[in-house]
């Protein structure tokens, strides 16, 4: 019983560590800088339904270096609250999942959002709870145009465990800058957007920037 026990949790034992041992840090610091662009398309005072996809590209060197997929739904209410939801995709054997509140204020000519996410992830290697993400918003608004440029700041606490701090260098929070273009089209939404960490005297490290691509669907 004593031998049957040992060749079946023995491997599994050395499965799970090198499981742990490919899980990559920095592939969770690359998806972080969630600006929630579909949520400034509605039109003020408008109930919706969001649904997106959203595709992450990481380059460095000559080509990709890494790529990813976030599929999230959100619920925008007439007072401008969006509560919303989501998971990331084809992260090898990394979890992720996200929750997001965020409050719209639409004008005119200009709108500004302030958004709260939290991430849900398997990394207990490296953090000890969920990543936690704060963020302001600005987007322009055109009266004939469904084009809306933004621009987006956030700032993430890590929770990095401290045995592992020195050994992997991390970060207990860290700063994004996101800039970029939505719009609607017959109740389709289509973006693009730039992600980057934010350095010491607001430079911006170029390694880490990320292109983004936002398809969804709008339903008032």
């Amino acid at each position: 019983m004593i031998n049957l026990l040992s060749k079946i949790l023995i491997p599994f034992f050395f499965l799970f560590q090198s499981i742990l041992l490919s899980q990559d840090h920095n592939d969770f610091l690359m998806i972080l800088g969630n600006p929630g662009a579909p949520g400034m398309v509605p039109k003020k005072g408008d109930f919706s339904a969001i649904f997106t996809q959203n595709q992450m590209y990481r380059f460095a060197g000559d080509g990709m270096s890494n790529k990813s997929t976030k599929i999230s739904l959100g619920l925008l209410t007439n007072s401008g609250l969006e509560l919303k939801i989501g998971k990331y995709l084809n992260k090898d054997d990394i979890s992720i999942d996200l929750k997001g509140i965020a409050f719209h204020i639409k004008k005119k000519r200009f709108g500004v959002g302030l958004h709260f996410t939290t991430y849900k992830h398997n990394l207990t290697t490296f953090y000890e709870g969920k990543g936690r993400e704060t963020g302001i918003s600005i987007h322009k608004r055109f009266r004939k145009k469904d084009l809306k440029p933004f621009l987006y700041y956030s700032n993430i606490l890590l929770n990095p465990r401290e045995n592992m701090i020195e050994i992997y260098d991390l970060d207990s929070q860290v700063e994004f800058l996101s800039f970029g273009l939505i719009s609607e089209m017959n109740h389709f939404i289509i973006g693009t957007y730039i992600t980057a960490q934010i350095e010491d005297n607001f430079n911006l490290n170029k390694q880490s920037s990320q292109f983004n691509l936002i398809l969804g669907a709008l339903l008032y």
